[in-house]
């Protein structure tokens, strides 16, 4: 019998660790949470992939689970997944989470200072095929898109082709759901 329990605290312990390297946590955030801000690379109807500012890989948050009351099955809280609709991929935000099996979003919340146009001098830190990251010096990366038209523009994308990781670049922005990239100079 207490060969049993042993083995079922051993096995509790593994599955922890576990999660914990699934998920790039270290063991004590496991059983914590955090408040992260960033940036969303991906997302379904069920979950969002933030990149957190000063990390190089996305993780992935999710919903917390709520219990079924008797006889029901238990899901995804319904208010959140809600809530999840209103963002989009590139959006930065604050994300409120607890650690359970994966990390669960508690709050979240656009980090928005209000302007819908603006201008930002930095260094090209990352690019997609349609997109581009800034950081400003001490400042927190942000990620730009084209603006859309029946596609994305094709000679903004062509700029963001040409430029570099580490170039110093000059980028003019719209604001509609995300931040659009209106102008782009490398200096």
């Amino acid at each position: 019998m207490k060969r049993r329990k042993l083995n079922q605290y051993l096995a509790s312990g593994i599955l922890l660790l576990g999660s914990c390297l699934a998920y790039g946590l270290r063991a004590e955030e496991a059983s914590k949470g955090g408040v992260t801000q960033g940036i969303i690379t991906a997302r379904s109807e069920h979950w969002l992939e933030i990149k957190a500012d000063g990390e190089k890989e996305s993780v992935r948050y999710l919903p917390k689970w709520v219990k079924g009351t008797e006889g029901e099955r238990g899901g995804l809280d319904q208010g959140m997944l809600g809530k999840l609709k209103g963002f989009v991929v590139l959006n930065r935000v604050e994300v409120k989470w607890e650690f359970f099996e994966s990390r669960r979003i508690l709050e979240i919340s656009h980090i928005d200072n209000g302007a819908k146009s603006g201008s930002a001098k930095g260094r090209v830190t990352a690019k997609g095929e349609a997109w581009i990251e800034v950081t400003p010096l001490n400042g927190v990366p942000e990620r730009y898109m084209p603006k859309w038209s029946k596609g994305l523009d094709r000679d903004m994308l062509e700029k963001i082709r040409q430029a570099k990781t580490g170039d110093t670049v000059t980028v003019d922005w719209t604001y509609d759901e995300r931040k659009r990239v209106v102008g782009l100079v490398v200096e």
